[in-house]
């Protein structure tokens, strides 16, 4: 039976992430998820495409909140629910074509400054400014933080053996930078998958995710290779782009668990595109 076997939070984009075994959904995905991101001087989102130090950048819990550190660099505490009296000006902060007024964190934005060595600041994103979410593929009220696109990214643990038969070097599934790892669903099964229930959770499915050179970046390290896109672009590869994992919309707030059953509501067996087998 198809179930959830890992759960990932964010809390600043484009950093480490936290496994959790329980996740709270709220508006705009699961809670204090990807609510903190990087912006240069001119409010413009700044990821591990152009800088990819940002996958040394760990983030911990600690109690209620966060530790955030990186080799060399030193730490600093980050609260996941901030109070005013932490925050600075208000910056105009854009992600793709979205803009947002976010709250600027100093003692974040000295930090990230000295680590990458050009003047940058840490953004918090209070509720109100929560984005909707793609109007042509979502319902009014759709929300999502600062994630690319939408609130949730699923992935199989299938469909990583399936990718991983095809390379030299197996990759852990944190290249994929995931919020829901599901297990024992048939590889890249979540192609199809329209409508699903995760535990009591409703969601849509409206689009698979593209992936882009993030993928490519060691964790931890910052080296970056061709891998997994090389592989991927020879069997995965339609629209111009390649795809790997689904983008998730909750319709309902509440708790998402480790060992929550997926339930396949409704699918669309047209969607995505058949793969090769792997390599015996």
């Amino acid at each position: 039976m198809t179930h959830v076997s890992g759960l990932f939070i964010y809390p600043i984009k484009s950093c480490g992430g936290i496994g959790l075994t329980e996740v709270e959904v709220v508006p705009g995905g699961l809670r204090h998820d990807r609510r903190y991101m990087i912006v240069d001087a001119s409010g413009r989102f700044v990821t591990r495409r152009e800088e990819p130090r940002l996958a040394q950048v760990v983030v911990n819990s600690r109690g209620e909140d966060f530790r955030v550190f990186a080799p060399g660099a030193g730490d600093f505490a980050l609260p996941a629910e901030p109070g005013e009296e932490l925050f600075g000006e208000l910056r105009i902060s854009t992600v793709w074509r979205d803009t947002v007024e976010a709250k600027t964190l100093p003692n974040g934005s000295s930090w990230f400054s000295a680590f990458l060595g050009r003047d940058v600041e840490l953004v918090y994103m209070p509720d109100p400014a929560l984005r909707q979410v793609n109007a042509a593929r979502s319902d009014p009220g759709d929300q999502v933080s600062f994630a690319d696109g939408y609130p949730l990214l699923l992935t199989s643990e299938q469909s990583l053996v399936d990718l991983n038969a095809r390379l030299d070097q197996p990759i852990p599934m944190s290249r994929f930078r995931p919020n829901v790892v599901v297990k024992d669903a048939d590889a890249f099964a979540e192609d199809t998958w329209k409508k699903i229930t995760i535990g009591s959770t409703r969601c849509t499915v409206p689009k698979l995710c593209d992936r882009c050179v993030v993928t490519t970046i060691e964790e931890g390290s910052s080296r970056k290779g061709k891998e997994p896109l090389k592989t991927l672009a020879s069997y995965r590869q339609w629209d111009g782009a390649v795809w790997f994992g689904a983008l998730v919309i909750p319709k309902s707030t509440g708790r998402l668990r480790v060992g929550d059953v997926i339930q396949v509501v409704e699918t669309d067996q047209s969607a995505g595109m058949q793969t090769l087998s792997a390599p015996t």
